[in-house]
């Protein structure tokens, strides 16, 4: 049995823009993964409530539903490169903005909700 650490001529592995797409894929689900945990925590940090936790998980799967028909119109009608490229560039600013709300609106009481929702929306831009 012959040991080669280079894959064989047919695998993916041997198309380097695969690769990159493909490491880039698991890095931004990890990221995603971070980020959801991070507004948990900082959630419950902040609250000390169970409930405000149990909140955040429905409040990052709303834009997913709200955003399920649109993003399935989109990918018919455009070019899906771009459609990747801006959902990218949305996640990004989706993620700053949980930043940003989440560090100006805890001592209204109120602004709890808009942060793990930028996470959500964030997220589902760039899953699909």
């Amino acid at each position: 049995m012959p040991s080669s650490a280079t894959p064989p001529a047919d695998s993916l592995l041997q198309h380097r823009e695969f690769v990159a797409f493909w490491f880039a894929r698991i890095a931004s689900g990890f990221g995603f993964q971070m980020l959801s945990v991070a507004v948990g925590w900082q959630i419950y940090a902040i609250t000390g409530r169970a409930f405000d936790l149990g909140l955040i998980g429905l409040v990052q799967f709303v834009p997913s539903l709200l955003l399920a028909l649109p993003a399935g119109h989109a990918a018919d009608q455009f070019e899906r490169r771009r459609i990747v490229l801006h959902a990218g560039q949305g996640g990004l600013a989706a993620a700053r903005g949980a930043g940003d709300v989440g560090t100006r609106c805890w001592r209204s009481g109120y602004g709890w909700p808009c942060s793990p929702a930028c996470a959500g929306a964030s997220s589902c831009t760039c899953r699909y």
